[in-house]
């Protein structure tokens, strides 16, 4: 499972004036300082190197993997509810799944 999270730079809000004129140019202003902040972090991310991945999970045995499951569920709760925090966001969760299904899963 991958996790990213991006806030723009506080550098790229133009601060609000009350003139038209003035909304207008900052506006625009605001835009393209916007604008080379994304393609800065396009550029970024296309210079990030392809990989190939395979991950395996640590335990040949079901039954000790399984019992590892609600100790990982916890934790990723605890990084997704933390997050949610610092977003004025809500995080859901299912809970683990039943023996069975990670069975069928794996």
């Amino acid at each position: 499972m991958l996790l990213v999270l991006s806030r723009a730079p506080a550098f790229a809000a133009a601060p609000v004036s009350t003139s038209s004129t003035d909304q207008s140019r900052t506006a625009s202003s605001q835009n393209q300082v916007s604008s080379n902040v994304f393609r800065h972090s396009l550029s970024g991310l296309y210079g990030i190197k392809a990989f190939d991945s395979r991950p395996t999970q640590p335990y040949t045995d079901f039954d000790i993997l399984y019992s590892k499951a609600h100790q990982a569920q916890a934790e990723l709760e605890t990084i997704c509810k933390s997050t949610a925090l610092l977003t004025n966001s809500d995080a859901l969760f299912a809970g683990v799944k039943s023996q069975a299904r990670a069975q069928e899963k794996i």
